[in-house]
Protein backbone atom coordinates (compact mmCIF):
# COMPACT_ATOMS: atom_id res chain seq x y z
CA UNK A 1 0.00 0.00 0.00
CA UNK A 2 1.70 3.18 -1.15
CA UNK A 3 2.29 5.99 1.79
CA UNK A 4 -0.17 8.23 0.45
CA UNK A 5 -3.29 6.04 0.67
CA UNK A 6 -1.81 4.88 4.36
CA UNK A 7 -1.59 8.96 5.01
CA UNK A 8 -5.96 9.10 3.88
CA UNK A 9 -6.44 6.21 6.37
CA UNK A 10 -4.54 7.94 9.35
CA UNK A 11 -6.58 11.08 8.48
CA UNK A 12 -10.06 9.45 8.53
CA UNK A 13 -9.05 7.54 11.99
CA UNK A 14 -7.99 10.74 13.44
CA UNK A 15 -11.09 12.44 11.95
CA UNK A 16 -12.82 10.10 14.24
CA UNK A 17 -12.03 12.22 17.63
CA UNK A 18 -10.81 9.45 19.06
CA UNK A 19 -9.67 8.72 22.89
CA UNK A 20 -7.77 6.05 22.01
CA UNK A 21 -6.69 4.53 18.89
CA UNK A 22 -5.01 0.90 18.71
CA UNK A 23 -3.25 -0.67 16.20
CA UNK A 24 -3.25 -4.18 16.45
CA UNK A 25 0.08 -5.24 14.25
CA UNK A 26 1.12 -6.23 10.88
CA UNK A 27 2.49 -2.75 10.17
CA UNK A 28 4.98 -4.03 7.57
CA UNK A 29 4.48 -6.95 4.74
CA UNK A 30 7.83 -8.59 3.55
CA UNK A 31 10.63 -6.49 4.56
CA UNK A 32 11.56 -3.95 7.54
CA UNK A 33 12.36 -1.09 4.94
CA UNK A 34 8.56 -0.30 4.93
CA UNK A 35 8.65 0.98 8.44
CA UNK A 36 9.30 3.89 7.41
CA UNK A 37 6.67 4.89 4.96
CA UNK A 38 4.23 3.01 7.21
CA UNK A 39 5.30 5.09 10.36
CA UNK A 40 5.68 8.84 8.31
CA UNK A 41 1.44 8.20 7.62
CA UNK A 42 0.61 6.98 10.63
CA UNK A 43 2.59 9.96 12.22
CA UNK A 44 -0.60 11.62 11.22
CA UNK A 45 -2.63 10.20 14.00
CA UNK A 46 -4.36 11.84 16.70
CA UNK A 47 -6.04 10.40 19.84
CA UNK A 48 -6.97 11.93 23.40
CA UNK A 49 -4.88 9.45 25.71
CA UNK A 50 -2.52 8.00 22.72
CA UNK A 51 -1.86 5.65 19.88
CA UNK A 52 -0.92 2.29 21.16
CA UNK A 53 0.06 -0.64 19.57
CA UNK A 54 1.31 -4.50 19.38
CA UNK A 55 3.41 -6.68 16.90
CA UNK A 56 1.97 -8.88 14.43
CA UNK A 57 3.61 -11.65 12.63
CA UNK A 58 5.09 -9.89 9.85
CA UNK A 59 6.26 -7.39 11.82
CA UNK A 60 8.76 -10.36 14.27
CA UNK A 61 9.46 -12.33 10.63
CA UNK A 62 10.55 -9.34 8.51
CA UNK A 63 13.07 -8.37 11.51
CA UNK A 64 11.27 -4.99 11.88
CA UNK A 65 10.68 -5.11 15.72
CA UNK A 66 13.42 -2.43 16.51
CA UNK A 67 12.72 0.13 14.21
CA UNK A 68 9.33 0.22 14.94
CA UNK A 69 9.93 0.09 18.46
CA UNK A 70 11.86 3.63 17.80
CA UNK A 71 9.51 5.37 15.49
CA UNK A 72 6.62 4.25 17.80
CA UNK A 73 8.60 6.05 20.50
CA UNK A 74 9.68 8.93 18.55
CA UNK A 75 5.74 9.27 17.33
CA UNK A 76 4.81 9.54 20.63
CA UNK A 77 3.26 6.39 20.64
CA UNK A 78 3.35 3.32 22.81
CA UNK A 79 4.36 -0.06 21.32
CA UNK A 80 3.13 -2.48 24.22
CA UNK A 81 5.49 -5.33 24.25
CA UNK A 82 3.81 -7.77 26.81
CA UNK A 83 3.33 -4.62 29.01
CA UNK A 84 0.30 -2.87 29.99
CA UNK A 85 -0.63 1.08 29.59
CA UNK A 86 -2.73 2.11 32.60
CA UNK A 87 -4.93 5.41 31.79
CA UNK A 88 -6.71 7.15 34.36
CA UNK A 89 -10.33 8.76 32.91
CA UNK A 90 -11.64 10.95 35.55
CA UNK A 91 -11.26 8.45 38.39
CA UNK A 92 -11.34 4.86 36.27
CA UNK A 93 -8.76 2.78 35.48
CA UNK A 94 -8.34 2.18 31.43
CA UNK A 95 -5.92 -0.72 31.06
CA UNK A 96 -4.21 -1.03 28.00
CA UNK A 97 -2.56 -4.30 27.76
CA UNK A 98 -0.01 -5.31 24.55
CA UNK A 99 1.61 -8.65 23.40
CA UNK A 100 3.75 -9.75 21.02
CA UNK A 101 2.09 -12.14 18.27
CA UNK A 102 1.54 -15.55 19.48
CA UNK A 103 1.07 -18.64 17.85
CA UNK A 104 -2.39 -20.27 18.70
CA UNK A 105 -1.02 -23.56 20.37
CA UNK A 106 -0.77 -25.00 23.61
CA UNK A 107 2.54 -23.49 24.64
CA UNK A 108 2.02 -20.47 23.35
CA UNK A 109 -1.20 -20.75 25.25
CA UNK A 110 0.53 -20.72 28.70
CA UNK A 111 2.78 -18.70 27.29
CA UNK A 112 -0.10 -15.77 26.89
CA UNK A 113 -1.27 -16.99 30.55
CA UNK A 114 2.20 -16.13 31.78
CA UNK A 115 2.52 -12.58 30.49
CA UNK A 116 -1.07 -11.80 31.76
CA UNK A 117 -0.13 -13.66 35.10
CA UNK A 118 3.12 -11.27 35.63
CA UNK A 119 1.01 -8.21 34.71
CA UNK A 120 -1.39 -5.81 36.22
CA UNK A 121 -4.79 -6.20 35.08
CA UNK A 122 -6.73 -3.74 37.21
CA UNK A 123 -9.54 -1.60 35.68
CA UNK A 124 -11.02 -2.12 32.59
CA UNK A 125 -8.88 -4.17 30.81
CA UNK A 126 -8.51 -4.18 26.76
CA UNK A 127 -5.98 -6.37 25.28
CA UNK A 128 -4.35 -5.68 21.51
CA UNK A 129 -3.05 -8.99 20.57
CA UNK A 130 -2.45 -9.69 16.73
CA UNK A 131 -4.19 -13.28 16.25
CA UNK A 132 -7.81 -13.99 18.24
CA UNK A 133 -7.02 -17.46 18.40
CA UNK A 134 -6.15 -17.55 21.96
CA UNK A 135 -8.99 -15.27 23.04
CA UNK A 136 -10.32 -18.41 25.21
CA UNK A 137 -7.31 -17.65 27.25
CA UNK A 138 -7.56 -13.99 27.95
CA UNK A 139 -11.62 -14.30 28.24
CA UNK A 140 -10.48 -16.45 31.38
CA UNK A 141 -8.36 -14.28 32.62
CA UNK A 142 -10.76 -11.94 32.80
CA UNK A 143 -10.10 -9.35 29.96
CA UNK A 144 -12.84 -7.26 28.92
CA UNK A 145 -11.87 -6.65 25.50
CA UNK A 146 -9.64 -8.03 22.88
CA UNK A 147 -8.86 -6.77 19.89
CA UNK A 148 -7.28 -8.41 16.94
CA UNK A 149 -6.56 -8.52 13.70
CA UNK A 150 -4.40 -10.81 11.46
CA UNK A 151 -7.26 -12.63 9.77
CA UNK A 152 -7.80 -10.14 7.19
CA UNK A 153 -11.95 -11.00 7.44
CA UNK A 154 -10.82 -13.91 5.00
CA UNK A 155 -9.86 -11.36 2.72
CA UNK A 156 -11.16 -13.88 -0.01
CA UNK A 157 -14.33 -15.14 1.10
CA UNK A 158 -17.32 -17.26 -0.50
CA UNK A 159 -20.68 -16.38 1.49
CA UNK A 160 -23.36 -18.96 1.38
CA UNK A 161 -25.83 -17.42 3.78
CA UNK A 162 -24.67 -17.05 7.27
CA UNK A 163 -21.85 -19.60 6.02
CA UNK A 164 -18.17 -18.10 5.07
CA UNK A 165 -16.01 -20.55 3.69
CA UNK A 166 -12.11 -19.34 3.49
CA UNK A 167 -8.43 -20.79 4.12
CA UNK A 168 -8.30 -18.36 7.11
CA UNK A 169 -11.35 -20.87 8.58
CA UNK A 170 -8.97 -23.53 8.82
CA UNK A 171 -7.08 -21.37 11.81
CA UNK A 172 -9.43 -20.09 14.00
CA UNK A 173 -13.31 -19.62 14.43
CA UNK A 174 -13.00 -15.99 15.06
CA UNK A 175 -12.62 -14.87 11.35
CA UNK A 176 -13.93 -11.48 11.70
CA UNK A 177 -16.45 -9.19 13.98
CA UNK A 178 -17.73 -9.44 17.13
CA UNK A 179 -17.84 -12.50 19.83
CA UNK A 180 -18.36 -13.08 23.47
CA UNK A 181 -17.21 -15.89 26.03
CA UNK A 182 -18.93 -15.30 29.08
CA UNK A 183 -18.71 -11.24 30.10
CA UNK A 184 -15.37 -10.99 27.86
CA UNK A 185 -15.56 -9.46 24.16
CA UNK A 186 -13.21 -9.99 21.08
CA UNK A 187 -13.68 -8.31 18.37
CA UNK A 188 -11.43 -9.35 15.03
CA UNK A 189 -11.20 -6.24 12.60
CA UNK A 190 -10.64 -6.74 9.07
CA UNK A 191 -7.51 -4.91 8.45
CA UNK A 192 -7.22 -2.20 5.69
CA UNK A 193 -4.37 -4.26 3.63
CA UNK A 194 -3.82 -7.56 1.80
CA UNK A 195 -1.51 -10.02 1.81
CA UNK A 196 -0.67 -12.27 -1.24
CA UNK A 197 -2.93 -11.38 -4.16
CA UNK A 198 -3.61 -7.67 -3.76
CA UNK A 199 -7.83 -8.01 -3.84
CA UNK A 200 -10.35 -8.17 -1.31
CA UNK A 201 -13.64 -10.54 -2.04
CA UNK A 202 -16.75 -10.33 0.72
CA UNK A 203 -14.06 -8.84 3.13
CA UNK A 204 -13.94 -5.32 2.73
CA UNK A 205 -11.59 -3.16 4.80
CA UNK A 206 -12.19 -1.12 7.57
CA UNK A 207 -12.01 1.37 10.47
CA UNK A 208 -13.58 0.29 13.30
CA UNK A 209 -14.90 2.70 15.81
CA UNK A 210 -16.32 1.37 18.93
CA UNK A 211 -17.64 3.08 21.98
CA UNK A 212 -17.00 1.93 25.58
CA UNK A 213 -19.95 2.79 27.96
CA UNK A 214 -19.38 2.60 31.86
CA UNK A 215 -21.64 -0.38 33.22
CA UNK A 216 -24.22 0.92 36.22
Amino acid sequence: MPQSRMSEYALIASGLKPDIIALTGDFVATHNNQVEPFMSAMSLLEAKYGVFGCLGNHDIFTQSEAALSRRFTSAGFKLLRNKNEIIDIDGAKLNIVGVDYMFASRSTASTLERVLREMDLQGTTILLQHAPQLFPQAAKFGIDLTLSGHTHGGQIALTIGDIIITPARFSTMFLAGLFKIGDSHLYVNRGLGTTGPPIRINAPPEITHITLKAAR
